[in-house]
């Protein structure tokens, strides 16, 4: 009775092995055989159904990522399936994988063209149209908090910034400057902002302090130094008496 069990146990397990061996063996089986098909001048669609009632295949796609109208021309003589469906789907930018008798298509995902680059280091100096540097003038990396101050001589250093990107430099009495960086310039990157952009308003002295000119309610008058210096006079105040042409009487002594 021990021999017939030890015996059904070695057929038993010689079974199970032959079932395991054609499970794996089959996909194996279906993607080495050979096909032969001929079609001229079809649609896409029309070389699917083909393939799926002659070889028992089937494709499962996405007819938004494939052009199922397109006309094509199958000319397969012993061929593997892989071969029939590059001439199936030609010109097409899709791929496929095949599990057994399944076969999944889909498209192929767009590759980047540039990668990004490393962070690196861009120094430079800020000045103002004549070449005076101008100290603390602020750049942020658009998007970030990655902020940067100029030092006494203008000086900046940009590190660790990822490009491309757009820096924003800032000046007390200027306009905010957008400058687009690619990681490719050369160093020194020296910044100048233009006087133009001095958005500064006039200041007006006056005898107890200062205003802005677009403060004031009353009409502002100009005398130089100049003119008072033409005139005849032993003391400021009769210097100033009737220099004024926006006032009708002149300063007494």
């Amino acid at each position: 009775m021990r021999i017939d069990s030890t015996r059904a146990d070695g057929r038993l397990r010689r079974l199970l092995l032959m079932v395991v061996f054609c499970v794996f063996l089959a996909p194996l089986s279906l993607s080495a055989q050979k096909i032969n098909l001929s079609m001229k001048n079809v649609t896409v669609q029309e070389a699917i159904t083909a393939l799926n009632q002659s070889e028992n295949y089937s494709i499962i796609l996405n007819a938004d990522e494939v052009d199922l109208a397109k006309r094509i021309t199958v000319s397969a003589k012993n061929a593997s399936i892989n071969e029939v469906l590059d001439q199936v789907f030609a010109g097409q930018n899709v791929s496929y994988v095949i599990d057994g008798n399944r076969i999944s298509v889909t498209r192929k995902q767009a590759e980047s063209k540039t990668a990004p680059q490393a962070p690196r280091i861009i120094r430079g100096k800020v000045t103002d149209s004549n070449g005076e540097p101008l100290i603390g003038a602020s750049l942020m990396v658009d998007g970030t908090t990655q902020g940067f101050l100029t030092d006494l001589d203008g000086k900046y250093e940009l590190a660790g910034v990822t490009f491309p990107a757009k820096i924003i430099v800032s000046y007390i009495g200027y306009s905010d400057m957008e400058i687009e960086m690619t990681g490719k310039e050369k160093a020194p990157f020296n910044i100048i902002l233009d006087d133009s952009q001095n958005i500064l308003e006039d200041v007006i002295v006056i005898g107890y302090g200062t205003q802005k000119r677009a403060n004031l309610s009353g009409a502002v008058g100009t005398v130089s130094g100049k003119d008072l210096n033409a005139r005849p006079v032993v003391s400021a105040a009769n210097a100033l008496q009737g220099a004024d042409p926006h006032r009708g009487a002149g300063l007494r002594g």
